[in-house]
């Protein structure tokens, strides 16, 4: 389907920011249009077809701009089942309807395999000033979850939210990567250092106490590599480690 409107974009809007901007050709015209309820608010058109599309699964609008008119491509296809569901899913845990700005971050997400905060931040559609908000309230459902730490936390689809088998093989290998990282900075960290425990590495992987667990099956994995090796141990889960020569 084409959506098709005469001239070119108003000053000061193009293809990246007609979603947030505004600039009606005759501001006397639309004043009269909204006192005679014949106009709605500037923008809420643009929003009703975003949500309408994301949360069916299907892409944005392509705008195309000729030297007499601009022309709004809206793909039939669905290209993402996974959008379409977590619509549905929202509504049953909230009540309401997912909101534009959501749909706009999971879109983004889900199409990019993972985002970094500024790299979401950038993307002209999303919401600069509410992104830390959607983002928590996004997590706090379980929608998304994290990876990584501190500078290189990126954002994903939360691993309960996959269903296909691509999706779960993303999902393992970003993981991984995560993991590699982490054995990479504490061997980073040995060879400068001689000796690293489990509190040390969670200080310097930025983790939690409540990891303490999870940083002891690290070290275990990178013993059984031969990354490295028990320097001492002074009792049960008190032991230092070094790199293996």
């Amino acid at each position: 389907m084409r959506l098709c409107g005469a001239g070119h974009f108003p000053q000061g809007i193009d293809e990246t920011n007609f979603l947030r901007k505004t600039n009606p050709r005759n501001p006397n015209i639309m004043d009269v249009m909204r006192e005679v309820s014949y106009a709605e608010k500037a923008g809420t058109g643009f929003d009703k077809i975003f949500t309408a599309l994301l949360s069916k699964g299907k892409n944005l609008p392509k705008s195309i701009q000729n030297e007499h008119s601009i022309i709004f491509r809206v793909d039939a296809d669905v290209y993402s089942e996974k959008l379409a569901e977590l619509s549905h899913e929202f509504k049953q845990i909230t009540g309401t309807d997912i909101d534009l700005e959501k749909l706009l971050v999971i879109n983004c997400i889900y199409t990019e395999k993972k985002q970094t905060f500024q790299q979401l931040e950038a993307n002209p559609f999303v919401n600069q000033y509410q992104l830390r908000r959607i983002l928590k309230e996004l997590q706090e459902i379980e929608f998304i979850e994290t990876t990584g730490k501190t500078s290189g936390v990126k954002y994903i689809i939360h691993k309960n939210k996959l269903a296909s088998t691509e999706d779960k093989i993303s999902y393992s290998k970003l993981k991984k990567q995560e993991k590699a990282r982490q054995i990479e900075a504490i061997i980073r960290y040995l060879d400068s250092a001689d000796e690293i425990d489990n509190e040390a590495a969670r200080k310097l992987l930025n983790l939690a106490d409540s990891d303490v667990s999870y940083v002891s099956r690290l070290f275990a994995e990178m013993i059984e590599k031969d990354f490295v090796e028990i320097a001492r141990e002074i009792k049960h889960n008190q032991r230092t480690y070094k790199i293996k020569k």
